[in-house]
């Protein structure tokens, strides 16, 4: 597993936030954070895009780095 951080800059809420966790959790993830401050999420997972896939059917944009890094790749 790696660790990816999102990017998430139209995520402003706790609705928001509860969104995201919900379709993380849906599809099964467990290792994740969600910092509203920061505005990103931090999963733990195989496939970077499949996690993008989900964060952007939620209805927010992602953009990702990986492994730390806090310089976000689209």
């Amino acid at each position: 597993m790696t660790r990816f951080i999102f990017s998430v800059p139209d995520m402003s809420c706790e609705h928001c936030r509860n969104t995201i966790s919900n379709a993380l959790e849906a599809a099964a993830l467990k290792e994740f954070d969600i910092s509203l401050d920061s505005k990103t999420v931090t999963v733990e997972s195989d496939d970077a895009e499949a996690v993008r896939g989900l964060i952007e059917g939620a209805g927010y944009s992602a953009v990702f780095g990986v492994g730390g890094d806090d310089t976000f790749i689209q």
